[in-house]
């Protein structure tokens, strides 16, 4: 009789498993929460999509195989927010954009990415955002590590019986009806519909006091150098040259976007020490381009990276829960209003063109009139903005261990 009972038990345990993960299983294909089984988008039940908080890069991949875009926007989260697939520029050109830049990715997952999306479909035209921080090095780095993209089959796996499946597919349902939920569109693109929520309850000054916090101390930790070894190079330089040598191959037209940062952060680059080094990364991405071009690659190198009207927004004071922000959500990421501003350029769209002088881009023949007029109006912000500077002095004192006393961020201090 206790044998029998345990076989029942065994029986009715392994039935039960079996029904709660096949069920869960059909709930995660029926909803279908990161949009990776082609199912039908039904308005109040599965429209709008969250922003998954795993396997980001690995539904991105698949999501944008699916799409089989010929224009790709690549790039980390500055990318992910601020660039829109759905800009009318790349209408206008008979392009169908897909953004598949991931937050907290670097040049080896633009690599992989730019490789694997252009096998699913061939890519006219690549937008990929550079950041400066991801150049930073160790003098003794050999290697990037690769971008860890899943085999498609298992993040379809997992995307069907995971606990986190589940729970954004009932994540899915219960953002239908929100009017600022955490979303991500279908073409990859982050809307940050959320912070709209966050800016309207907590302030802007607020957002951009953590993450001016937040960078300060991931500065105060970065690398001081740009190469790795004795060969004037660095991983990610190295990467950079082998997406280059990509777009060549496949001819590919490739613009290479510095981001626009705002001046808050200009400033704590330059508190940091790193302000030579910024200028020293400008000239060498400008050089790999020029070197790509002589070769046949289609670039062009795009720097936004420098102090203008523009990126020099003045932040609401501390409690000012009324004022807006045109141009950032903080300093670190900017609104698809800029990246508008910033595709623009890059696309030679001029319909939107809100200011002619925003951007630059690099040759050999202007790299040193570049650098030497973002140093001037670095100079002349830091005198209009002296509070600014002054917080931007306060934060990598505090982040590198020496006493200060912080105050909100104001720019119009």
């Amino acid at each position: 009789m206790r044998a029998r009972a345990r076989r029942l038990f065994a029986i009715t345990l392994a039935t039960t498993v079996v029904s709660v993960v096949s069920a869960a299983g059909l709930l995660n294909y029926l909803v279908d929460p990161y949009a990776i089984f082609g199912g039908r988008a039904v308005a109040g039940f599965n429209a709008i999509k969250p922003r998954p908080d795993a396997m980001l890069a690995d539904i991105k991949f698949i999501v944008g195989t699916h799409a089989r875009a010929d224009a790709l926007i690549l790039g980390n989260s500055r990318a992910e927010v601020g660039f829109d697939p759905r800009h009318p520029a790349f209408a206008a050109r008979g392009l169908h954009a897909f953004n598949a830049a991931v937050p907290g990715s670097d040049t080896a997952y633009t690599l992989e990415a730019l490789e694997r999306l252009n096998g699913a479909s061939r890519v006219d035209v690549a937008i990929i955002g550079i950041d400066f921080v991801d150049f930073l090095t160790r003098s003794d780095a050999s290697a990037t590590p690769q971008s860890g993209l899943r085999d498609p089959w298992l993040a379809r796996f997992l995307a069907l019986f995971s606990t986190t499946a589940t729970l954004d597919s009932l994540r899915t349902i219960a953002i239908q009806h929100q009017k600022y939920p955490a979303t991500l569109r279908t073409d990859g693109f982050n809307p940050m519909l959320d912070y709209i929520d966050i800016a309207a309850h907590e302030g802007y000054a607020v957002l951009f006091r953590q993450r001016a916090e937040q960078g300060a101390r991931s500065l105060a930790r970065a690398p001081h150098n740009l190469y790795a070894g004795e060969r004037g190079t660095s991983p990610a330089l190295a990467n950079l040259a082998a997406i280059l040598d990509r777009a060549r191959a496949e001819a590919m037209d490739v613009n290479l976007v510095m981001y626009p940062y705002h001046l808050l952060l200009l400033l704590q680059f330059d508190a940091a020490g790193l302000s030579p080094l910024l200028e020293q990364w400008k000239r060498d991405v400008t050089t790999l381009a020029e070197s790509a071009r002589t070769r046949g690659t289609r670039v062009t190198v795009w720097d936004f990276a420098c102090p203008h009207p523009i990126t020099a927004e003045r932040v609401p004071l501390a409690g000012d829960l009324r004022s807006d922000m045109r141009w950032y959500w903080e300093a670190g990421h900017f609104k698809k209003a800029l990246g508008d501003v910033v595709l623009n350029k890059a696309l030679d769209w001029n319909a939107l063109d809100t200011s002619p002088d925003f951007g630059v881009s690099l040759t050999a023949a202007n790299i040193d009139q570049r650098i030497t007029h973002c140093r001037s109006a670095l100079a002349v912000m830091r005198e209009r903005f002296p509070g600014l500077a002054r917080e931007a002095e306060e934060l990598a004192n505090a982040a590198s261990g020496v006493e200060s006393r912080a105050r909100p961020i104001s720019a119009s201090r």
